[in-house]
């Protein structure tokens, strides 16, 4: 049976180019339907039809007998891609050790490091959205929740990982080579904390150089500039990749 065809739901400054970034990696054709996000830097409505969530990314497989099927979730998606389709052995992993790192690190980025940075573009909503005679009121008690928690949580986390980047040599997470790890956690640190402004209160190229180089490293490897040709071609431009507008 010959491979499904592929579909990626990609949403503006999302954890969506993770995926366009495997799909590369892994030398598989796809096709891209790109979406911009709302005023309130929401996805749009019409994902809901794909998956009752309506978030990105949405992976769409359309199969030769004509079965469907959408996948939801990144990590989810990830290990359904590379299980799928890694023919070569690209991303196994070289032993038990480094399996169960590399899974560790697909839960630990959507399950710790992400929920303080998803918070950071709720809070920016209120800061634009607050009624004006309010709006520098709100404005400052959500920069003492960014202070007192968002930060403080997201820096715990990047001080672990630039310590673990420190110890494998600081180009790749796990084992020596690219994983699921470096995959899961482009969005998190390179995209958002160094191809952003989002953290920059926080996080600088000096306190992390190990996060800092590898992320330079990844976003300049070949499959990543590519899914990134991809998009800017295809969006003549008007999509952000990185940067939540």
């Amino acid at each position: 049976m010959s491979p499904p065809k592929i579909i990626v739901h990609w949403l503006e400054a999302s954890r969506a180019h993770r995926i366009l970034w495997l799909l590369e990696e892994l030398e598989l054709e796809y096709t891209v339907k790109l979406y911009k996000r709302s005023d309130e830097k929401r996805a749009p409505e019409e994902l809901k039809t794909l998956h009752p969530f309506g978030k990105s990314p949405l992976l769409e497989l359309e199969f030769e007998d004509g079965k469907k099927t959408v996948l939801a979730e990144s990590g989810h998606i990830i290990n359904y891609l590379i299980s799928k389709f890694d023919k070569t052995g690209k991303f196994k992993a070289a032993n038990d050790k480094d399996s169960e790192l590399i899974d560790y690190y697909l839960h630990m980025s959507e399950a710790t490091l992400q929920p303080p940075i998803s918070m950071l573009a709720v809070l920016a909503v209120g800061d634009a959205k607050a009624p004006f005679m309010i709006r520098s009121v709100v404005q400052k008690y959500n920069q003492h929740l960014r202070t007192a928690y968002n930060f403080l949580e997201i820096t715990m986390v990047l001080d672990y990982l630039e310590d673990e980047l420190k110890k494998t040599g600081g180009l790749y997470f796990v084992g020596g080579k690219l994983s699921a790890a470096d995959i899961m956690l482009v969005y998190p640190v390179a995209q958002v904390c160094f191809m952003s402004d989002r953290l920059s209160e926080v996080v600088t190229k000096a306190k992390y150089p190990n996060l800092a180089k590898w992320s330079d490293y990844i976003i300049g490897l070949p499959a990543f500039q590519k899914s990134v040709k991809r998009v800017e071609e295809q969006g003549k431009g008007k999509y952000s990749i990185h940067k939540l507008k």
